[in-house]
């Protein structure tokens, strides 16, 4: 969470705003972020930026914080700091065109706040946000569909929606397993869903 009684509170790096995903698009990001052959994804000590705080003050020390704690501890300075390396134009370009994410806006979303913490103009669909994270089972993006073929009782086929479902290999496999367990650990304590679980899983 962003403490808003900094004064970072003024600032476009994060806007209040009615259509937030919350960490939904922080997972997906972190995802791109991941994979090793994007070029995006360089180590730069020559870069210093004021950042905002944490809500709680924790992890806003300068000390040194593995992903996978921030992540599952839901920190967001260090997914904007991800975020930053990542670049907006390029988070924005796999978000609209390779995640077919339609509902953000190429004149508004074009940011870190919208792309990295989910403030969006519009919001993003439940099917788009479930079609986005598929990514995490093998790298694959499949189009979100209801259904491929409907036949009728004599066996005929009536309906034909496969022509409209593609797949691409969105982000790499290794990439994938990544954010896989990192999204995972969140269950963990001291996790943000610690003891949220599913009986299931």
């Amino acid at each position: 969470m962003i403490n808003y009684s900094s004064p970072m509170a003024d600032t476009p790096y994060y806007l209040k705003s009615d259509h937030q995903v919350l960490d939904t698009d922080r997972c997906l990001k972190l995802g791109l972020s991941t994979d090793k052959y994007n070029a995006a994804n360089q180590s730069r000590d020559d870069v210093w930026r004021d950042w905002p705080t944490n809500y709680d003050g924790v992890g806003g020390d300068g000390a040194t914080m593995l992903v996978y704690d921030a992540l599952r501890r839901s920190y967001n300075t260090i997914a904007v700091w991800i975020g930053s390396y990542v670049g907006a134009e390029e988070l924005f370009s796999f978000a609209h065109d390779t995640l077919n994410c339609t509902y953000l806006d190429p004149e508004h979303d074009v940011d870190l706040a919208p792309l990295v913490l989910g403030s969006q103009s519009q919001g993003l669909t439940v099917v788009e946000l479930a079609g986005a994270y598929s990514i995490f089972n093998d790298g694959k993006f499949t189009t979100p569909h209801y259904w491929t073929e409907i036949y009728d009782s004599d066996g005929n086929l009536y309906l034909d929606n496969s022509k409209r479902v593609t797949t691409v290999q969105a982000i790499d496999p290794a990439a994938a397993t990544i954010m896989n367990r990192l999204l995972s650990n969140v269950w963990k304590k001291p996790g943000t869903a610690n003891g949220m679980k599913p009986e299931t899983e």
